[in-house]
């Protein structure tokens, strides 16, 4: 098998630990075995005919550029990004990931410019404003980064992205009181939910599951039971030691077509703990019929323990 048959091992977290990680890229076979591939190999040998394969693809090209930039080879994505800007008919996607690119090479000021142009010919866009906040804060103007930042909350309250940043930002500045002020000021917001996401997982640390529910109950209601949502609420209830709350409130709402593999992946974790074989193996089968290589790892894992169960 050839290195363009595997795929890219992209969402858990057995990548590369962080002393090989800036050495290597992983990748898992047909089978789900792990592969590594140095990334001077990877970059040289690998990446060029990955680019040339999606050169007129735009959405297979846009995602091999996150990948990309997400190992760390941010100079080999500028042309591919200057490509998807010409062919892709998502302006706003194509110009954003372009942006990324510029700030990852330490463009900043061209960086800047790109975004300020784009949002001066299309409009202010919650993305654009929080890549631009990056050029500025790149840039050390701090305070017009801020308010970037919060503009772009503004427009939408629910990217990661940016209600991580901000409440970082603000804990800098004055600590985890200040941490936990600036995700309520954006839970305040118009149709936020991502921010109660945050707030509940600090309830649940703290031993206040009720408060925490509270939180998840809202966050799905708003967001019209998001993927996102069940899959940050199941993950943080499963971690700290809530199986139960994961089945009795995610699984109810939880639906294979509409939200994908990530939150049944927390699901299936949350069966096996509670040795729930009927419903389990009913998943198992769903997830199996995905025949996503990087995912077979763990499904033989869920397979066994609950076979064993």
């Amino acid at each position: 098998m050839g290195f363009l048959d595997y795929v890219k091992f992209r969402f858990f977290s057995e990548k590369p630990n962080s002393t090989n990680r800036d050495k290597f890229v992983q990748f898992v076979d047909a089978s789900g075995k792990p592969i590594l591939i140095h990334k001077n190999e990877y970059r040289k040998n690998i990446l060029p005919s990955l680019f040339v394969k999606e050169w007129n693809s735009p959405d297979s090209l846009y995602q091999l550029i996150i990948g990309t930039l997400d190992d760390g080879l941010n100079e080999e994505c500028l042309n591919p990004a200057r490509r998807l800007v010409e062919i892709d008919t998502n302006a706003e996607r194509s110009h954003t990931v372009l942006g990324i690119a510029l700030n990852k090479n330490c463009k900043y000021a061209e960086a800047e410019e790109f975004f300020k142009a784009y949002i001066t010919k299309h409009g202010e866009s919650a993305a654009m404003l929080c890549n631009l906040a990056k050029s500025y804060s790149f840039q050390n103007q701090a305070d017009l980064a801020m308010q970037t930042l919060w503009r772009s909350l503004e427009l939408d309250p629910n990217i990661s992205n940016s209600v991580g940043w901000y409440a970082a930002i603000e804990e800098e500045r004055g600590g985890k009181n200040a941490y936990l002020d600036a995700l309520e000021k954006i839970s305040k917001l118009p149709g936020s939910w991502h921010a109660d996401l945050w707030i509940a997982r600090q309830l649940i640390e703290n031993g206040k599951l009720d408060e925490a529910l509270a939180r998840y109950s809202k966050a799905f209601r708003t967001s019209d039971n998001a993927s996102e949502a069940l899959f940050m609420a199941s993950g943080d209830l499963g971690k700290n030691g809530h199986a139960r709350k994961v089945v009795d409130l995610i699984a109810p709402l939880y639906s294979f077509q509409q939200h994908g593999y990530k939150p049944a992946m927390n699901l299936m974790q949350a069966y096996v703990e509670l040795k729930d074989r009927e419903n389990g193996l009913r998943l198992l089968r769903d997830l199996r019929a995905l025949n996503r290589p990087d995912l077979i790892t763990h499904l033989d894992y869920f397979d066994d323990a609950l076979r064993h169960a």
